[in-house]
């Protein structure tokens, strides 16, 4: 029915016209009432998504509490992103093969010392003393906290060596090649 036939009927029969209406408020509140539900899953979805986010948080935050750092490494390769010869040290747990594998993806893939086994709170104090003596001998990182010119590698071994070697219940001087 075109709108001006609808019109007509309309006039004729005023009950068409409040007819027509109520179905159009009915199906504007339907459309409604469909926007608003739809928001109220999405923002449901939301929460979810940020509840399992936290969770997941936790629970990787109490599995590495649960795991001391207890392994203390040295790597060297070609910085990926500076360029340049480099030297990384750093702590890790476990056999620490998987910090290492990371680190020979970026470019650090030749092992000089792997310290493991050191009892609680050793790597962590080895790491920031190294960090101390790397600043007073002028040495300044390639880029983030360990990363340093090749030729700070000298006074780390010699240090670690001296350091770590008397309290680790392993200590791997070979020079290794990694792949990652």
């Amino acid at each position: 029915m075109h709108a001006t036939e609808r019109n007509y009927a309309e006039a004729r029969e005023p009950s068409l016209r409040l007819e027509r209406e109520a179905a159009e408020r009915a199906k504007s509140e339907a459309a409604l009432q469909k926007l608003k539900e739809d928001r109220e899953a999405a923002a449901r979805a939301r929460e979810a998504r940020a509840a399992a986010a936290a969770e997941r948080k936790a629970r990787v935050a109490q599995a590495r509490a649960a795991k001391p750092k207890d392994v203390f490494y040295v790597v060297t390769g070609t910085d990926r992103v500076t360029g340049k010869p480099g030297v990384k040290f750093g702590i890790s747990n476990g056999d620490g093969e998987i910090r290492l594998s990371r680190h020979a993806r970026d470019g650090y893939n030749t092992r000089h010392r792997l310290f493991t086994g050191l009892p609680e709170g050793i790597a962590r104090e080895a790491e920031k003393g190294m960090l101390a003596r790397l600043k007073s001998a002028s040495h300044r990182p390639l880029h983030g906290r360990e990363y340093y010119p090749q030729a700070a590698l000298g006074l780390i071994l010699d240090s670690l060596d001296g350091d770590l070697t008397p309290t680790a219940e392993s200590v791997d001087k070979e020079v290794k090649a990694l792949t990652g």
